[in-house]
């Protein structure tokens, strides 16, 4: 019995965890909040008498990422964007292109050589709309 009160209070400490980061980043450009994911804990038991199944417990699965469109808000920046609906921005970090990093924040920046990067100083990857230019590339 303990050991079902002990993984119940293990459960709400791990959301209570998910509702903190919630709340440390709800100002965060592009911020997607967590929902905890409970799940029951049941014993395994080859039994056919409902009477001996009994429960062990709750636990939490990995957090589940909620995906819905947040409201759009003008900011002024030349180089603001924002993504509807599904989708992200690439970046990278220096030119490792075949280790992308994808982000919903899309305030930019130009850094002295001309490149678009993130607040983050991650370069921001794209098509370039020339047929000849091939795939994606830093943009410049």
């Amino acid at each position: 019995m303990l050991s079902i009160l002990k993984s119940a209070l293990n459960a709400n400490s791990k959301e209570m965890g998910i509702i903190s980061n919630n709340i440390a980043n709800a100002n965060s450009t592009g911020f997607k909040k967590s929902t905890a994911n409970f799940e029951h804990i049941y014993s395994i038991n080859n039994s056919s008498d409902p009477d001996t199944f009994s429960g062990q417990g709750v636990d939490i699965n990995d957090p589940r990422l909620q995906m819905s469109q947040g409201s759009l808000q003008a900011t002024g920046g030349a180089l603001d964007l924002a993504v509807t609906g599904q989708g992200f921005f690439t970046v990278v970090q220096g030119d490792q292109v075949n280790t992308p990093f994808f982000t919903r924040d899309g305030s930019f920046n130009i850094k002295a050589t001309g490149e678009v990067i993130t607040n983050d100083g991650l370069s921001v990857m794209g098509f370039i709309g020339d047929a000849t230019a091939g795939g994606l590339v830093n943009l410049v």
